[in-house]
């Protein structure tokens, strides 16, 4: 079984800090990735994402597409 905290903080450390907190009643976790004082970017992952890990790769893999769109435009 994966660990999906665990694929999270692979990811996406140590270029950025990575904080997970639970967000809902339904087991929804928020994913939150940050820069010294700047969050860089925000996702909330539902139970059925983070308990399958194809979900959680796609996840992972939109973010990171998403992040490098965004400091492509800058």
């Amino acid at each position: 079984m994966h660990n999906p905290f665990q694929l999270l903080t692979e990811a996406f450390h140590p270029q950025y800090r990575v904080n997970l907190s639970i967000e809902r009643l339904d087991g929804s976790i928020m994913l939150t990735l940050s820069e010294e004082q700047n969050v860089v970017a925000k996702r909330l992952i539902s139970p059925a994402q983070r308990n399958d890990e194809t979900r959680m790769r796609n996840v992972i893999r939109s973010l990171q597409q998403r992040i490098e769109l965004e400091h492509a435009a800058v």
